[in-house]
């Protein structure tokens, strides 16, 4: 379910979820996911899996 958001970098989810979306901003070994109902940012994580993502890349 989640793979394709996260090869498109984002999008709407699937229903019962569908008054939200993510939005997911890569860097260097690592990205950002942040979700959203609206234009209203709920709850952003981040993940790194390699050293370089996990300096801040």
């Amino acid at each position: 379910m989640l793979r394709p958001l996260v090869t498109s970098g984002g999008g709407q989810l699937p229903p019962p979820l569908a008054a939200y979306r993510v939005q997911i901003d890569r860097g260097d070994g690592c990205a950002v996911f942040t979700i959203f109902r609206g234009a209203e940012p709920l709850a952003t994580s981040g993940l790194a899996w390699t050293q370089t993502g996990a300096d801040g890349a």
